[in-house]
Formats: structure tokens, sequence, C-alpha cells
């Protein structure tokens, strides 16, 4: 029989009832290859699927560079102290335009520019530009750079971004060289220019106290992202925290169940339901070689979009309205 405390927590939570923090502590726990865990995991997708009416969407990444970076993130392979002997390097402009249309073309539902902190905020604008003259105007583009003040935000916006990708980070400012008051006054300022905030929990190893995974989500949650989640460390060889033990995908899946039981229906995509996946092309932080080959990337995105139907969402042929509100 199911632990009537664990039961509770969840069916409280789908009728709306969050769980406070010291209930979310108890889940995490919990071995995620239990009964209750099982259950923690099906409540989580009866609040997703009510928060995304269903749906499932495909969002695609385009790294623009793997210039050292300046902010020296631990985990991250293009961080200055992690890749120190290279110098600049940056994807041609035509590339990134070329990768734009394909995945445009392929039918996924959100571009994301992503650049390190070196990367010049003039270019960037001027990438925006470009690409979103190639693609559709019912794409969204986000922007996933370093951080911004409120100005920047605004210009952004103008250039045609919707949505940004920004993370206060867990161990923000001890594993990175950013304070983390930085983060999150970049985080205030997209949303007060009018982006729309997609964020996650990240990242989570085996070192990180819960306590502060369940602030952290809850701070998360508070700032009312579009999308969210949980991110698992990747220990990429050569880093500084290649020797740190993360969390598995099924304990990081876990962990995003109960962070969607707290969130309930707040956050509309993400966040342990299973209904965001992810393509990519260009730089990349974790160190992967990608594919530049456009008929892998159409394959890829025709992959993902059989997969989210198969797992019974909703997949749209193009992007949501809701982006352009």
């Amino acid at each position: 029989m199911l632990d009537k405390s664990v039961e509770s927590i969840v069916d409280r939570a789908i009728e709306g009832e969050s769980p406070c923090r010291d209930e979310m502590l108890m889940l995490m726990g919990i071995d995620v290859e239990s009964a209750e865990a099982a259950y923690v995991r099906w409540g989580a997708e009866v609040l997703g699927r009510r928060a995304s009416g269903g749906v499932g969407q495909i969002y695609a990444q385009i790294g623009l560079d793997a210039t050292p970076c300046p902010e020296n993130c631990a985990f991250c392979s293009l961080a200055a102290r992690n890749n120190s002997s290279k110098g600049r390097a940056e994807v041609p402009d035509d590339e990134i335009t070329h990768y734009a249309g394909v995945f445009d073309e392929a039918g996924v539902h959100l571009i994301s520019l992503m650049a390190t902190a070196a990367y010049n905020f003039e270019h960037f604008l001027r990438i925006v530009a470009t690409v979103r003259g190639a693609i559709a105007n019912d794409m969204p583009l986000m922007a996933n750079i370093g951080d911004i003040t409120f100005n920047q935000a605004q210009q952004l916006k103008a250039a045609g971004i919707q949505a940004i990708y920004h993370a206060h980070r867990l161990g923000e400012g001890t594993i990175t060289g950013i304070a983390p008051e930085r983060r999150l006054a970049t985080i205030a300022s997209a949303q007060k220019a009018g982006l729309a905030l997609m964020t996650a929990v990240e990242p989570i190893y085996q070192g990180i106290p819960l306590e502060d995974i369940a602030d952290r989500m809850l701070e998360v949650i508070s700032q009312k992202p579009y999308c969210s989640g949980v991110g698992v460390l990747t220990a990429v060889p050569g880093t500084t925290m290649a020797n740190e033990t993360p969390y598995t995908r099924r304990q990081a899946a876990y962990f995003a169940s109960i962070m969607r039981l707290a969130a309930g229906t707040s956050i509309p995509f993400g966040t342990g339901c299973g209904n965001v996946v992810w393509t990519d092309a260009g730089a990349n932080p974790r160190g992967r070689d990608l594919s530049t080959d456009p008929d892998f990337l159409r394959r890829d995105v025709r992959r993902l979009r059989k997969e989210l139907a198969r797992d019974g969402w909703d997949v749209p042929a193009r992007p949501l309205s809701a982006w352009f509100k």
C-alpha cells in the first residue's frame, strides 16, 4: 500500500493545494523506484497535461560561439578556466541563419540562440535581425546569453526576441564567477521588458543539499516562467566539475515531478511532465560534436515529434500564438 502521507500530498496538489517546503523535502527523500515515487510522477503528469492543455513542444537551440567565457562556470566546457588554450571561435553568421531556416521548415516551436558572455551584444542583435528575417513570423526566438540590463532587454525585444533563458544557478558565485544578484537582476529586467522567461533549477548533482534544491524550486516558481524544469549536471571531461557525481536522469525527472506538484498549473511547459524536448546545432557547452547536416536536423525533429505523439501529446504543426500576445 502507498504511504498515506505521500498519497495525501499528491492528491492535494492535484486539487490545487501545493506541497510546502517540508513536504517537498520529504518527497525528495523517497526511493525513486518506489510505488510512492511512481505516484508522485503520475500526479505531476496529471498537472502538467492540465497546465499545457495536453500540448507538447519541440525547441531547437543554436550555439553561436565556443569562445572562452569569462564567467567561468566550472561545469561548462566553454568556461575560460576549462577552455583557456582556445581563442575566439564563432559560428559564421550564414550558418546560424541556415540552421534557423532548417529548424523553422522542420516545424519546431521555438528557436533559442545561445551565446557565451564573451559574445558581442551588438553582434547578437544583428544575428537576431538576420534570423528574424529568414524565418516565419510566427516562430518565437529566445535569447540565451550573458547578463543584460533593462535597456538591453528592450533592445532584444525590439529586434524580435520573445523569450529569454536565464537561470540563477545552484552554487552561483561559487561554482561560477557570477554574483547571484546579477542573475536575478537580469531576470527581472527581461520580464519588465516583456520577455517570457524560461529557466531551470540547475545544475543538480549529489553534492547539492536537498534544502538548496527545494529553495531554488520555490524561487523559480515565484518567478512565473513560461517553461521550466530541473537540469542535471553534465560532468564534461576536462572541466573542473568532471569528477562530481550527477544525479541520474531518472532521479532528476523525479525531482522535476516534485517541482510540478509545487508549481501546480502555474508553469505551462516542462517541469516534470515530459512535454518539452530539445534538438540543437552549432557550438555546445556540453562538449558534444553536433551534426551540421540539415537532413539530420530534419530527421531529428521528426523523431522528436513522433516521440511526443507516441506519449499522447498534441504536437502542433506551428508554434503557439501565445508567444506573441
